[in-house]
């Protein structure tokens, strides 16, 4: 299993209350086999140095003997994360994927996969798996989260199995599990009277975060693309925005947006104002948006929820701003295809979610239907006509 012996490491230590010396012994063994995997034993207390010699060979005896045993069971669920992380780095991973979706993966295993994150791979059931799929609903984190954890559990397993990193099974304990849908919640949104009482009332007690709303508001950016926008993606002269990065608030970096396209967003006479009041503001600034303070540390569903619920407006995330543009807009009679192309939706099943939302697929599209014999209708008109006058 080595090419020789691990170094025999005795170290003097001296009690700085009573000046007496004892003998401390330490073994530290790395795999051959499992890279990343290493056993460290130390034991103190020995009153003389040939006393902890001869203590020595039993320890590194007993870190083999667990060293052979760990092997044997194979490497844990962390550990091949760490070599997946690593062979993308080295450019290993046949996978085509960018860095940025790599991160998000990593990422999502770090923050759920804890309760089996030192357990070997090879003996993670699927109920453990389960479990962490509750625990991320449980937690307030949207279905798509839990297929992302999911998903990145079987990446590493099937990158795993077909490397050899993980021996004794041929598939992944996240493989064929599932959590029932929750019935789809209606999205909350504003209507225009509400959108303005949010942007008066903010703009009235000077709150910080009143810019950030009515940018969001007339562009129907994403959280991400707002706080990453610069003063050289607006053409004033042209009166368009590109949308061309965001910021990722996991790395602190910014990267392409979601959909790794760009797009422009028209700027109407509301955000012209807008943008022309900030640049003053931010005469040597790089980014368009204040800084505000929580926003970073992804805070702003949070503080705008607050804000809703002191000025008795209906509570929303900060995600559904973009819902209240495109609603809007829709609203207005703008096409859909059009609202698609300035919010950067690329397929009709995100657009038709908001079409259903500004109700615009179904107002009045029942009007044509009579077949109410016309005695009884008049019958009604007649009953409440005279009710109305009681």
């Amino acid at each position: 299993m080595f090419k020789s012996l691990p170094e025999k490491i005795i170290k003097k230590i001296v009690d700085e209350k009573t000046s007496e010396e004892s003998f401390q012994i330490r073994v530290s063994l790395r795999s051959d086999k499992m890279p990343g995997l290493r056993i460290q034993k130390q034991v103190s207390g020995f009153k003389t140095e040939s006393e902890a010699d001869k203590a020595w060979p039993r320890l590194y005896q007993d870190c083999l003997s667990e060293l052979i045993e760990r092997e044997s069971k194979g490497a844990s669920f962390g550990a091949i994360v760490d070599a997946h992380e690593l062979a993308f780095r080295r450019g290993e991973l046949l996978e085509n994927i960018i860095s940025a979706t790599l991160e998000g993966r990593i990422a999502v295993l770090r923050d759920w996969a804890k309760d089996f994150w030192d357990r070997p791979a090879k003996e993670v059931t699927s109920y453990e798996v389960l479990q962490a799929m509750h625990k991320i609903r449980q937690a307030g984190r949207s279905f798509a989260r839990t297929n992302n954890f999911k998903a990145a559990v079987n990446r590493v397993y099937r990158w795993g199995i077909d490397t050899g990193q993980i021996v004794g099974i041929n598939q992944s304990p996240a493989y064929g599990i599932s959590l029932k849908r929750e019935k789809a919640k209606k999205q909350g949104f504003l209507n225009e009277e509400e959108m303005k009482t949010l942007l008066r009332s903010a703009k009235e007690m000077n709150y910080p975060w009143y810019p950030v709303w009515a940018m969001a508001l007339l562009t129907g950016m994403r959280n991400g693309e707002l706080f990453a926008v610069k003063w050289s993606d607006i053409d004033f002269e042209k009166r368009t925005l590109s949308v061309t990065k965001s910021y990722d608030r996991k790395t602190h970096l910014i990267k392409s947006t979601k959909s790794g396209d760009w797009r422009t967003v028209p700027i109407n006479e509301d955000l012209y104002h807008l943008l022309s009041d900030l640049k003053p503001q931010t005469i040597d600034a790089e980014f368009v948006l204040p800084r505000v303070g929580g926003w970073a540390r992804s805070n702003q569903a949070v503080i705008l929820k607050k804000f809703c619920m002191s000025i008795g407006l209906p509570l929303i995330r900060f995600h559904d701003l973009r819902a209240c543009f495109a609603t809007h807009l829709l609203r207005q009679n703008v096409p859909a295809i059009q609202v698609m192309k300035i919010c950067g939706w690329e397929d009709l099943e995100t657009m038709e979610r908001y079409v259903r939302l500004s109700g615009i697929d179904v107002r009045g599209a029942t009007d044509g239907m009579k077949i109410l014999p016309e005695n009884e209708i008049m019958g009604k008109v007649v009953r409440l006509s005279n009710y109305s006058k009681s």
